[in-house]
C-alpha cells in the first residue's frame, strides 16, 4: 500500500519543502510513495530522474492568482485544498492508507473528507500564531486558526519538528502519545 505525501511549494527552497522532499526520498527507498504537490523545482526534477525508489508524482496545476495581488493567498490556498482532496481521492487504494500532510488546512480537509479511510500523519513545521502581528495575511491566519486544532485532533499522529512545537500541539488537545 503506498503512502500519500501532500505538500505544496516544492518549486521553492523553503524549509517545509526541503523537509517534505527529504521525507519523500527516504520513504520511497523503502515503500511506494505518491507525492501530491503543486510543482517541483528544476533541481528536484533532475533528482527525480535519478531516483531508484518507488515514487509517483501527481503535480497539480493551479492558475495564477497574481492579478489579485495581496488578496491572492486565501483563494489560492482554498483551491489548493480542493485539488489536493481530489487527487487524494483518486489515489486512495485501500482503507487506512497512510496520508502525510505538511499543511494544516489540507490536513484538516483530508481528515474531514476521508475520516477513518486514512491514517493521517500531520507534520507541524511551525506555528503562525506565535509570529509578530502582520507577518501573515489575516485571511490565511483566520484559515489556520480554524483548521489547525481540527487537523491535530483528528490525526493519528502529529509530528513536531521541535519540542516547542510539541507543546503547541498539546495545547490543541492532542494526547502526548499521539505526538512524535
Amino acid at each position: 500500500m503506498p503512502t500519500i505525501v501532500i505538500c505544496e511549494g516544492l518549486r521553492g527552497a523553503g524549509a517545509v519543502a526541503n523537509v517534505a522532499w527529504q521525507q519523500v526520498l527516504g520513504l520511497s527507498r523503502r515503500q511506494p510513495v505518491i507525492l501530491i504537490s503543486d510543482g517541483l523545482s528544476p533541481e528536484r526534477r533532475q533528482q527525480l530522474a535519478s531516483i531508484q525508489g518507488q515514487l509517483k508524482v501527481r503535480q497539480l496545476k493551479l492558475p495564477s492568482f497574481a492579478p489579485l495581488r495581496r488578496f491572492a493567498h486565501l483563494p489560492r490556498q482554498l483551491l489548493w485544498m480542493l485539488l489536493a482532496l481530489r487527487a487524494t481521492q483518486k489515489e486512495l487504494q485501500a482503507a487506512c492508507t497512510p496520508v502525510i500532510c505538511h499543511s494544516h488546512p489540507v490536513a484538516a480537509a483530508v481528515a474531514w473528507r476521508f475520516g477513518r479511510r486514512i491514517r493521517l500523519i500531520m507534520v507541524s513545521h511551525g506555528d503562525i500564531f506565535h509570529r509578530p502581528p502582520g507577518s501573515y495575511d489575516p485571511a490565511i491566519s483566520w484559515l489556520y486558526r480554524r483548521t489547525t486544532p481540527y487537523a491535530h485532533r483528528h490525526a493519528a499522529m502529529s509530528v513536531a519538528l521541535s519540542p516547542v512545537m510539541a507543546e503547541r500541539i498539546k495545547a490543541h488537545g492532542v494526547p502526548p502519545e499521539r505526538i512524535a
